[in-house]
């Protein structure tokens, strides 16, 4: 879907896996005004497990991962961690009421911050 609203404008876009009836991520990308600039604010939000407190605390460590051995070296979340905070942005981490996780990367648009 596609809106406006004060200037803001938003797309999103849900994928879900209906053959194994599990798993839904819907990714919101939006633009945000604030005092502080203009962000592009890209969200993903899952409706999976959450994410227990050891993986909270451990989230963006390296070399962490809350998967089975072998099956994950913990490189993702702080590679993409350094990249947005260099670039000036930043992540956030939530866990909604509704279940899953929510991760939101505010990313400053070009012109703002130095880019």
């Amino acid at each position: 879907t596609m809106g406006s609203q004060g200037g803001s404008s938003t797309q999103s876009a849900s994928l879900a896996r209906p053959q194994t009836g599990a798993g839904l991520v819907t990714i919101r990308v939006a633009e945000l005004r604030d005092p502080l600039g203009v962000w592009a604010v890209i969200s993903v939000q899952d409706n999976g497990r959450g994410l227990s407190d050891i993986d909270r605390v451990h989230l963006f460590d390296p070399f962490f991962s809350g998967r089975q051995a072998g099956r994950g070296l913990g490189f993702g979340l702080p590679k993409t961690w350094r990249i947005v905070t260099l670039h000036g942005g930043r992540i956030d981490v939530d866990l909604p009421q509704s279940g899953g996780l929510l991760v939101t990367i505010h990313w400053p648009a070009p012109g703002e911050r130095g880019m």
